[in-house]
């Protein structure tokens, strides 16, 4: 990849922040993730993993990058973090916990401007941190939150919406 910056940005219109909901499905090692058409933007997918959605309340999810660089290693790295929670102190919910926390994954996190996102893409995300508990007050959530980590040399590349639409269940 070149080391030449050949593009600016202008400052568009306000968009909502926050993540809708986020498919996940066992990482496949094999998947292709193409983005020749139009690099950092992926068209087509292919991989044997199903993908399963974990819907989001509003305000309750995230993804979020961080760069580091070693600057006399010559090396850089994206950490990729998604943050959700899943409602309900419910076997459901147990069940997804001890799942999620257990695979190696692939998530695609929809914003909730409709842009898809991809964490995970050559190495797989983990979970990070999760826990699952009743709460204190009667207003805390019961059931589950995790963060999940993916480490990368490139930043999560957008998916096209049809791309990952096609990865669900009908």
């Amino acid at each position: 990849m070149a080391c030449i910056i050949d593009a600016g940005t202008t400052l568009g219109c306000f968009e909502a922040g926050g993540i809708r909901r986020i498919l996940i499905g066992t990482y496949d090692g094999t998947a292709i993730f193409d983005d020749s058409a139009v690099p950092g933007l992926i068209d087509a997918i292919t991989t044997t993993s199903q993908f399963y959605i974990f819907e989001q309340e509003i305000e309750s999810a995230s993804l979020s990058q961080t760069v580091s660089v070693n600057r006399q290693g010559g090396t850089i790295k994206f950490s990729q973090s998604v943050a959700m929670i899943l409602q309900g102190l419910t076997i459901e919910t147990r069940n997804a916990f001890q799942m999620l926390s257990t695979a190696p994954l692939h998530i695609i996190v929809q914003d909730n401007n409709g842009r898809y996102w991809l964490v995970g893409e050559k190495n797989g995300a983990r979970v990070d941190s999760a826990d699952f508990n009743s709460g204190l007050a009667l207003d805390d959530n019961a059931g589950a939150s995790m963060s999940m980590l993916g480490v990368e040399a490139v930043s999560a590349k957008e998916v096209e919406a049809s791309a990952a639409e096609g990865l669900l269940i009908p």
